[in-house]
């Protein structure tokens, strides 16, 4: 496994969002989910995923986000 490191900021300032709950899938519909976590102070959470695309999801109670962000795992 790859250690990635996904970075959640507000599209407004860029200001880190903690406490955010973020998961990890191999599909983009969503329904098999193999990673999740909570964002820290630096609107930071890692995940230990293996290469290739993965779909990230974000929710976090006050924010609106569009999921899912796909990302590569390299």
């Amino acid at each position: 496994a790859i250690t990635f490191t996904y970075t959640l900021t507000s599209s407004e300032d860029a200001s880190p969002i903690a406490d955010a709950d973020v998961w990890a899938t191999s599909d983009q519909a969503g329904s098999n989910i193999i990673a999740s976590g909570t964002t820290d102070s630096s609107g930071q959470v890692v995940f230990y995923l293996d290469a290739g695309t993965v779909y990230i999801w974000r929710q976090k109670s006050g924010w609106n986000f569009t999921n899912p962000d796909t990302e590569t795992v390299a």
